[in-house]
């Protein structure tokens, strides 16, 4: 999904670029920002990827 076609309700949620013009991977920082973090599947293995520890997420 493009930045352009997303609308702004669900931007507001987004982790974008500093120039807001794509979305970016939030880093292991930017992570423990949040209490909740919402993510689809295929992107879910891009956080197994950075090597969160075990039990970092739960899942509802």
């Amino acid at each position: 999904m493009h930045v352009r076609v997303t609308d702004r309700v669900t931007l507001k949620y987004c982790n974008l670029s500093p120039d807001r013009q794509s979305f970016e991977f939030p880093d292991m920082t930017t992570l423990s920002k949040f209490k909740i973090v919402i993510t689809t599947t295929v992107t879910a293995r891009l956080f197994h990827n950075i090597n969160l520890p075990a039990g970092y997420f739960t899942t509802f």
